[in-house]
Order: C-alpha cells, then structure tokens, then sequence
C-alpha cells in the first residue's frame, strides 16, 4: 500500500507530487525482475482534482494515465483493479521502472485531502493468485473454503449468512 498525502493546502491551480510515506519520496523505483499492479485506490478532496500516474517519465515507451478525475468534497474508494501495471511495458521486467503519481488542483480554492492506492508488487514470474479462499463465520468461527468471488456466505455449520469482500475487482 502507498499512503500518499500532497502539501497541503494545495493552491488552485498548483500541482504536486504525492510521496510515499516510508522513503518521503515522490518517485517509487520498481527494480528490475519485478512488476507494480494498481488494484485499488482512495482519495478525498476539497476541490476538483485530478491524478495522474506516470511510468518512465520521459521515456519513448513511457505511460501517463489519469487515475482520477475527482469532484470536490467527493470521498471516492475504488475497490476494483484498476487498469494500471508496469507489466504493460514490461511484461518480463527486463528494465527498472519509475512510478510517479502528481495531483493537480483543478478547483477554485485551496485543496486538501488525501490519497491511497494499494497494489501488488511482486516478482515476475510470482505464481497467480488462488482461485479459493478460507472464510471465517463471525458467529461460530467455522472455516469453510470458498471462490475468491464469493461475497454472501452461508456458514456450513450455524447455517447463518455473512458477508464477505471480493478484491479480485473481477465482475462475475
């Protein structure tokens, strides 16, 4: 997960780059042999905004997506995979890749707020998610397993139902 936060407040009409938290640095290095997928994303803002991602800024096979295009005073969590990954550009990891995210300040006055993006960063050739997952009953602790897509579960031992997420982002 790369908590991301601007100067705030950002004036109208100002830019900025979000930093990672850990490095305080606005640029996130995937080094070579491994590969960054967005899969989910949050934000929240005081005046319209937008988020763009930069991959290889400046290169000739160079990436520049817009995230999001936010209304202000909008929270927004996007629970889905968001069509984003340096495995795009490079699908074996034969280069390091940089990833920069910058927040423009579209709105009328000074902005704040704040961003979250989660994503997966793994080596190439990591082998694919599983297909099943282990749910848990909140009412009688009973473990049964279930498609990773399953979000209403009806526990096999107390017979109640519960809910559970599906973070795949897949529609099915």
């Amino acid at each position: 997960e790369l908590p991301l936060v601007p100067s705030t407040p950002l004036a109208a009409g100002a830019n900025t780059y979000l930093v990672d938290f850990e490095n305080l640095s606005p640029v996130f290095i995937i080094p070579q042999g491994y590969g960054l997928t967005l899969i989910a994303s949050g934000y929240t803002f005081t005046q319209d905004a937008q988020i763009y991602v930069y991959i290889d800024r400046g290169a000739l096979y160079g990436s520049i997506t817009c995230l999001a295009a936010a209304g202000g005073g909008q929270p927004t969590y996007a629970n889905k995979v968001i069509e984003l990954s340096t495995k795009w550009i490079d699908p074996t990891g034969a280069s390091a890749h940089e990833f920069i995210i910058k927040l423009y300040n579209v709105g009328a006055g000074d902005l704040f707020g704040g961003v979250m993006l989660s994503g997966i960063f793994e080596a190439i050739g990591t082998a694919p998610w599983p297909t099943t997952k282990e749910c848990h009953c909140p009412y009688c602790a009973h473990k049964q397993v279930e498609s990773v897509h399953a979000t209403k579960i009806k526990c096999n031992n107390c017979g109640k139902e519960y809910l559970v997420w599906d973070l795949t982002g897949e529609a099915k």
